[in-house]
């Protein structure tokens, strides 16, 4: 018995040690995939240009490191906005809390930097995919797993969404964590799976709201699995108040700023029919048959015996759940970067229909000759057909802040940036990243000349006239001016009011350059004018009142 005991147990360990590095190996492989594919689409070299919510998913989460770093050393709400009206790009309770949180700690461990940031990007992208090689990996083997893995950062809208400083892969990283602790709850009954699946589901709607979406995976599930017993347990309903209880509060404060925001949300079939194509062209039509017999393989054929397994039947639920979500809650439009959420379900099922197919071929060859073929054949038809690598543009407002902070006095300046795109929020997020924060201060020309809901509604500019524009900058002491001009946009009212402005007044403002002035730019049409204030030295400041009566519901000034 003891040479029994000798010989397996460094069996045991061995097997342990092998699975542990083929793990470290496997996740290291896929980041470096991940991070690989930010630099080839230009993520490390760009402005946070990608969305326009970019630049606020970054300045806040600055905002966060920033607060911790002073050791909580006001109210929240008092440092939000002492912060904001530094560096005005601040959306704290807009999206769930969770992405600007573990930003601002990872700021703070590492730094604020545009790579440390999109590492972190990567991290939660790679993190996706090391689950979902597991989970296919402990059904169809190692390889597959890591092939599934790979393939998940080169999906597109993942891609384009990990080069970004955006809350959908973090929020579709904790949706797929909820359904395997679903699956997992499925198979066994027990009361850890259902706590940890409403653990997961909770994070999903910290990050964003529509994590909500998990809400209708289980009751779907029941009905793939045919098991309503499980409606009569009282664990069950466990992740539901869960969710309530952790997410619920953070909902209630979000929902008060969103219905401020003048955003126009509506129900149409219109925006639920968008988003079949949309999944679709994740993996493009012609892998769809392998999808839909990877479907029939491991939920239709099992449903009658009702031998569903719970795994299948969570990812399987979560696909309808995801559509009905964002079909029927009121919306502006639909969009591809939600789909984010689906692609781990559909690329397990892929999985599963590749396994299926290959078995069904003849048996000349062995059965893992025949899978590995099948699945180098899948992935050309995936890298000839929808794979690609996005490419995120450049504007020139990095180089705009590296020129405004190299000047002698930009440590108490007062810097107005006036877009006709989205040019304030990559201008305010550049300075915010360089500047010994609360240093210089930015405004924006839709929050000082003018009153514009979230999304551009509700426009009415002030002061109207170019002559009482250049009354209210003196009056403010504005040092510095940066115009954005970008083809193709109409400006705003009070946008054309500056640049009219400087015409009629050129002895008052000295062009300090025009931007930009680097050959990587990526971005054609796109032209930055920075202008510097003469006469304004030594002049005291007057108060300057910030419009945020669509959020805050009130006017900030200081």
């Amino acid at each position: 018995m003891s040479i029994h005991i000798a010989e397996v147990v460094p069996l045991r360990d061995t097997s342990r040690r092998r699975a542990c590095t083929a793990a470290i190996f496997s996740f290291l492989l896929l980041f470096g995939w991940t991070v690989f594919l930010q630099w080839a689409g230009n993520a490390y070299s760009s402005e946070f240009s990608g969305y326009p919510d970019e630049p606020a998913h970054y300045v806040t989460g600055l905002m966060v490191r920033d607060y911790i770093a002073s050791g909580f050393s006001q109210k929240p709400m008092a440092f939000a906005e002492a912060f904001y009206f530094h560096y005005p790009k601040v959306a704290f309770g807009m999206w769930g809390p969770l992405l600007h949180v573990g930003e601002g700690v990872w700021m703070l461990l590492f730094s604020a930097s545009r790579t440390s940031v999109l590492i972190l990007m990567a991290l939660i992208t790679a993190s996706l995919a090391f689950t979902l090689s597991r989970v296919i990996g402990s059904e169809f083997g190692w390889a597959a797993g890591l092939a599934a893995g790979l393939a998940l950062p080169s999906v597109l809208c993942v891609q384009t969404y990990t080069a970004m400083i955006m809350a959908d892969n973090l929020c579709a990283f904790m949706d797929f964590c909820a359904i395997i602790w679903l699956g997992r709850y499925l198979r066994s009954e027990r009361l850890r799976d259902a706590v940890l699946f409403g653990v997961f589901a909770s994070l999903a709607v910290l990050t964003k709201g529509s994590g909500i979406a998990l809400a209708l995976a289980p009751p779907i599930a029941i009905l793939i699995t045919r098991r309503f017993a499980l409606l009569k347990t009282w664990n069950f309903w466990l992740p539901a108040i869960l969710v309530a209880v952790i997410a619920g509060p953070w909902q209630y404060v979000s929902y008060r700023f969103l219905s401020g925001i003048g955003d126009v949300r509506h129900v149409s079939w219109s925006i639920g029919s968008v988003y079949g194509p949309l999944m679709l062209h994740i993996l493009g039509p012609w892998l769809l048959p392998f999808i839909l017999i990877g479907i029939y393989d491991r939920v239709v054929a099992p449903f009658a015996s009702r031998t569903v397994d719970g795994r299948w039947a969570a990812a399987a639920a979560f696909i309808p759940a995801f559509w009905l979500f964002h079909s029927f809650v009121p919306t502006g439009s639909a969009e591809e970067r939600y789909t984010a959420a689906v692609v781990g379900p559909i690329l397990m099922f892929l999985a599963a229909g590749v396994a299926r197919v290959a078995a069904w071929l003849p048996a000349r060859f062995p059965y893992r000759a025949r899978a590995w073929a099948l699945g180098i054949a899948v992935g050309c038809v995936f890298a000839g057909t929808v794979f690609a690598i996005p490419q995120k543009k450049s504007y020139g407002f990095a180089e705009v802040a590296d020129v405004l902070l190299s000047q002698p006095d930009f440590a108490h300046a007062v810097v107005l940036v006036s877009s006709e795109d989205q040019g304030e929020g990559l201008l305010v997020s550049e300075i915010a990243m360089r500047d010994h924060r609360p240093g210089c201060i930015v405004l924006r020309g839709t929050k000082v000349l003018a009153t514009v809901s979230w999304h551009g509604e509700h426009y009415v500019p002030r002061p109207p006239t170019p002559e009482e524009t250049q009354e209210y900058l003196e009056q403010i002491s504005v040092s510095y001016l940066v115009l954005e001009m970008r083809a193709g946009k109409e400006p705003y009212v009070h946008h054309r009011n500056l640049i009219r402005m400087i015409a009629m007044y050129p002895d008052r403002w000295r062009l300090v350059g025009i931007y930009p002035q680097k050959t990587h730019v990526t971005a054609p049409g796109s032209r930055i004018e920075v202008y510097e204030a003469v006469g304004q030295e030594n002049r005291p400041r007057g108060k300057i009142r910030l419009d945020l009566r669509y959020t805050l519901g009130r006017w900030i000034e200081r």
